[in-house]
């Protein structure tokens, strides 16, 4: 497949993309010269050292942070000009930062998804609860509807944010280390049941993590990140090349989850 093709497929490009930060004063570039793509249905897993810039990245790919250079796509509209609303109608984000809310249900936080849909009242509609209950099940979270954010685990708190994306109901989602904080078994609960959210719904996830065996394991592609860009690769191609002992020397592959 040709470039102009590839492109032309993507759901989300960049051209010639930089991206940096400003820290005290002194503009720093963190990547630059970016031309990457995101495809429909696609379990990207975004991997780097320590301060290579990939929170940087995925903020401006969401539309958080304006790039230094070049531009975001979505089809032939640069993500910068989409007016907020729409743009949450067709990007999710979930952070890294815990979760820290009181005096609200699971129901009323995921519920707040559905304000780029909702009038200016907030009102929700059939269909809004529909997609909410939706939302909840995909993620394992059909019964926690009356259960407060404040009394629930981290592994749960973190996918409540994320059954708040998934309602959004957008073609994307980006999410910056979404089991930072989380035990073993909420990491690999929570990264095999995004995978399988990508196959139900046809959905693109592009994430970032250290979970670099289960980053093998269960995406669709690899973005490698380091100094001077990204190596977009399937996991096999990244396995056999060699290419992330360059980015993690002491790392060593180990057998795949059952």
């Amino acid at each position: 497949m040709n470039d102009r093709r590839m492109i032309d497929d993507a759901i989300l490009h960049t051209e010639n993309l930089s991206v940096g930060y400003r820290h005290k004063g002194k503009l720093r570039v963190v990547q630059k010269a970016l031309d990457v793509s995101v495809f429909s249905g696609n379990f990207t897993v975004l991997v780097g050292a320590n301060g290579c810039g990939k929170s940087t990245l995925l903020k401006t790919l969401a539309g958080l942070h304006p790039p230094l250079h070049g531009c975001v796509r979505m089809g032939n509209d640069d993500l910068y000009r989409i007016p907020i609303r729409e743009k949450a109608k067709r990007i999710a984000i979930v952070l890294t930062d815990p979760v820290r809310v009181s005096g609200l249900s699971v129901w009323d936080l995921v519920a707040m998804g559905r304000s780029p849909y909702t009038a200016w009242m907030g009102n929700l509609s059939r269909h809004d609860r529909e997609k909410i209950a939706e939302s909840l099940a995909l993620i394992a979270l059909d019964g926690y509807e009356n259960r407060q954010v404040s009394e629930l685990s981290d592994g749960e708190k973190q996918r409540v944010m994320i059954a708040k994306a998934l309602v959004q109901d957008t073609p994307v989602i980006f999410l910056d280390e979404p089991t930072a904080h989380l035990d073993v078994n909420n990491r690999i609960e929570i990264l095999s049941r995004l995978k399988e959210i990508c196959e139900k719904t046809g959905k693109s996830m592009l994430l970032s993590t250290h979970e670099l065996d289960l980053a093998l394991q269960l995406s669709n592609r690899m973005w490698l990140m380091h100094a001077s860009g990204i190596h977009d690769m399937t996991p096999d191609e990244v396995i056999f090349n060699g290419i992330l002992h360059e980015i993690f020397p002491k790392f060593s592959y180990s057998k795949p989850i059952n």
